[in-house]
């Protein structure tokens, strides 16, 4: 089982990320966090196996609390979560040390298989 930390400031969408990824028996969401500083101590406390961050968040931005999360818990696997399929956001999240890239509009199927794919496929 993978611990997950969900990292978004829209407590519907951790909802609805977490009862998708609850749903089997690979992942259990161990913490969730509303803003960047607060994944960063999160994830300290908790050290998941993965964190979902979103892209957008208040003060402490997705891409910023990446690089500050690696820089504490280096194993953490970060992917990130997004709306925006920019070049820009994309190049951004793996500079700061993201793993992955998935857009929140993608289906729940894909996300999770995703997930698992590329979490059996990574170094660590």
């Amino acid at each position: 089982m993978l611990d997950i930390v969900l990292v978004d400031d829209h407590k519907l969408v951790r909802d609805g990320i977490k009862g998708i990824l609850e749903r089997g028996s690979e992942f259990r969401v161990v913490g969730e966090a509303e803003s960047g500083a607060d994944a960063v101590n999160l994830c300290k406390k908790t050290q998941p196996h993965i964190a979902l961050m979103d892209i957008g968040l208040p003060g402490m931005n997705g891409i910023e609390a990446t690089t500050e999360l690696l820089r504490h818990c280096p194993t953490v696997k970060v992917i990130i979560l997004s709306m925006y399929d920019d070049e820009n956001s994309v190049v951004s999240a793996i500079r700061s040390g993201a793993r992955a890239f998935v857009l929140k509009k993608a289906s729940s199927t894909n996300c999770s298989t995703r997930c698992e794919r590329w979490l059996a496929a990574a170094p660590t």
